[in-house]
């Protein structure tokens, strides 16, 4: 057949050089043959198996097949295996809900700016001052972190600049600043010292630099022998407290400075605590102050005021906050009704009436705290009763198998194996007597001594129409 001739083969693919170059590119190399030779002496032809050349060929089927069945497993995909979800994996993302517009956002914002500062305002006692009608607004410079990371130190700042300017304006006003002692060298309200360095200490007096003594009221009572020491130590609240005259408390600052010639005297003063803050990682106690300040013509007002670390607002329960207010309104009337007896010439210790009610405060705070005390621990016992398994009893009594019933011929009780390691035990006539809480190595000893049977089908049915009639209405 000549070239013309031939029938055409399409375009020829551009030559690639083979990984596995073939027999007529590469010289073949004899190798030895592995399988022994029929006999001895004798040596088969290289590439032949025993049965010379038949075998050989044989051999060469063999390896064929087994060459065309190692590339079909190779060239079979393989099944990827599924990865098992996690627990957290499998649950559904919470859906985040329609994003905020930006004005909505503002608002919420400027919302919780607002009252911010109100709770501070209240706390720092700026919420007394006055402001014009037409100051319906604050003006306020902020910096806004670009990251979420910065929000939390930059809200700390602001209210620390907030509270410290509020703090300005009311001594500006001649107000009085909750939780502040007068510190005489600093002559007001202010400085370091006029407020404790810890939340358990309490103002015990002043030295002659006119600074205020602060202790902790634990070694403090401890140091005094306090009676209530014990209840204390146990973690009971408003158990201690010690009075004071205010002419005691000043006595060390004399004769440098002169306490009685101040705006605000300190007529006398109570010791109390401890009590727990809102998140019960601290213990607090509390420097009650009465004040007097002088109104001219109008005679006096009696003022109570708090010195703590703490603020008032950060204690949990509400009672002590309503006492304390209640308590400013019988300040209010004893310094009418002394007021009256001085109009009709009668003689008074002023310091003695108002220690005579900071002890009717104390014991108002202590009964407030015992009250609140036993109502947590019924609290308490209501919670764990949710828990016990007597409240079980009867449910799982009536859903129990034959093999959860057990007899006990001593007692003559039927016991009952419940849920979670329950047992309860009843009377035949299906009346509770206890229940327990017993592992599974208990119960097998119970049934292994013979101090526990299988009830049988009798006492079964007996002990179940005894349920039942349980629930028949009378």
């Amino acid at each position: 057949m000549t070239d013309q001739e031939k029938p055409d083969q399409g375009p020829q693919e551009p030559f690639a050089a083979s990984e596995n170059p073939s027999a007529a590119e590469t010289p073949e190399t004899p190798e030895p043959s592995v399988i022994p030779p029929a006999s001895e002496g004798a040596e088969a032809p290289v590439g032949e198996g025993a049965g010379g050349p038949e075998g050989a060929a044989k051999e060469e089927g063999a390896k064929a097949e087994a060459t065309s069945g190692d590339s079909q497993k190779a060239e079979r995909p393989r099944k990827k295996r599924k990865r098992k979800k996690s627990a957290q994996g499998n649950k559904e993302r919470p859906s985040k809900g329609p994003s905020l517009s930006p004005e909505k956002l503002l608002e919420v914002a400027l919302e919780s700016l607002r009252r911010a500062r109100a709770d501070l305002a209240r706390r720092a006692g700026a919420n007394r001052i006055p402001h014009p009608a037409k100051d319906d607004a604050l003006e306020v410079q902020l910096r806004v972190p670009r990251t979420q990371g910065g929000i939390q130190e930059a809200a700390q700042k602001l209210v620390r600049e907030w509270r410290d300017s509020l703090e300005k304006q009311v001594l500006e006003s001649g107000l009085l600043v909750p939780g502040r002692a007068y510190v005489f060298s600093e002559e007001g309200f202010q400085g370091d010292y006029a407020r404790p360095m810890d939340a358990r200490q309490v103002l015990v007096g002043y030295g002659l630099e006119g600074r205020p003594r602060y202790a902790d009221l634990v070694s403090y009572a401890i140091e005094k022998k306090h009676e209530g020491i014990e209840e204390l130590l146990a973690g009971k609240e408003a158990v201690v407290s010690f009075f004071e005259k205010g002419s005691t408390v000043t006595e060390g600052v004399k004769p440098a400075f002169e306490p009685e010639n101040l705006p605000y005297v300190l007529v006398g003063q109570a010791m109390i605590g401890l009590f727990t803050t809102q998140d019960g990682n601290r213990k607090v106690a509390l420097t009650l102050q009465v004040l007097k300040r002088d109104r001219g013509e109008e005679g006096f007002q009696l003022l109570l005021h708090p010195v703590s670390r703490v603020d008032l607002d950060d204690l949990p329960e509400v009672g002590i906050r309503k006492i304390l207010r209640g308590f400013q309104g019988n300040l209010n009337h004893l310094a009418k009704t002394l007021a009256g007896k001085k109009a009709a010439g009668s003689e008074y210790d002023l310091e003695e009436e108002v220690l005579s009610e900071l002890r009717g405060l104390a014991r108002r705070l202590s009964h407030n705290a015992k009250n609140m005390g036993r109502k947590t621990e019924h609290a308490r016992e209501r919670s764990e009763e949710g828990r016990r398994p007597t409240q079980l009893a009867f449910p799982e009594a009536k859903t129990a198998r034959d093999h959860h019933l057990y007899m006990d011929p001593k007692e003559g009780s039927v016991v009952v194996i419940g849920r979670g390691r329950r047992v309860h035990v009843f009377s035949p006539d299906a009346r509770h007597i206890t229940s327990m809480v017993l592992n599974q190595s208990q119960v097998k000893e119970r049934v292994k001594s013979g101090r526990w049977r299988p009830a049988g089908p009798e006492e079964r049915g007996s002990f179940r129409e005894a349920l039942a009639a349980l629930e028949k209405p009378k």
